[in-house]
């Protein structure tokens, strides 16, 4: 009787490790979708399994929800300063070895900005219009800016996608822990 219940414990791990490597090893895509503002301004929708699942909307934090902000307590544990330097010297590779497995799909945002002041808003479209309307894509976005002379207002709209396989971000993250953590290197 107590084989018979190791067995299907060890079948029912199997079978957890082996659900979670395959979901690991197969490309994921997210869609984010921000309006600002609003009561949950972001949205996030996840696929697994390549696209072969429905879309599954993850839960957004609505700002009336979020709790304030706790003092934070004294920790016994705190990175050296030599630690710190490593991190922020390995942190580069680690971004951009994470940015070349991940394959980002069409991004737009739609922005609307006013100051109280009409000339302070004609101000910063000047500043801001030859990063818009320069000679060629500057930024990999579809980017509308609109400035309001009416009066003082922030509102955006943006969306955007990527996919990525879960499984490749793991020898970034081993070399970056081997950079920082490994005494002999």
């Amino acid at each position: 009787m107590l084989a018979a219940l190791l067995w299907t414990l060890a079948a029912l791990v199997g079978a957890v490790l082996l659900a979670v490597l395959i979901l690991l090893a197969t490309p994921l895509r997210l869609e984010g979708q921000l309006n600002w503002p609003s009561k949950a301004p972001l949205t996030v929708r996840l696929k697994l399994l390549g696209g072969l699942t429905p879309w599954i909307k993850l839960p957004s934090i609505p700002e009336a929800a979020k709790k304030p902000r706790k003092e934070p307590k004294e920790r016994a544990w705190r990175p050296s300063a030599a630690s710190i330097s490593r991190m922020a010297g390995a942190a580069p590779s680690l971004i951009g070895a994470c940015f070349k497995r991940i394959q980002f799909g069409p991004a737009e945002a739609d922005l609307e900005f006013g100051f109280d002041d009409p000339a302070e808003t004609g101000q910063l479209f000047g500043h801001l219009s030859p990063l818009l309307h320069g000679g060629g894509p500057v930024l990999p976005i579809a980017l509308t800016v609109r400035p309001n002379f009416q009066g003082q207002v922030f509102a955006a709209n943006a969306s955007g996608s990527l996919s990525l396989t879960p499984i490749t971000l793991v020898p970034p993250l081993i070399g970056f822990a081997g950079k920082v953590w490994w005494p002999w290197r």
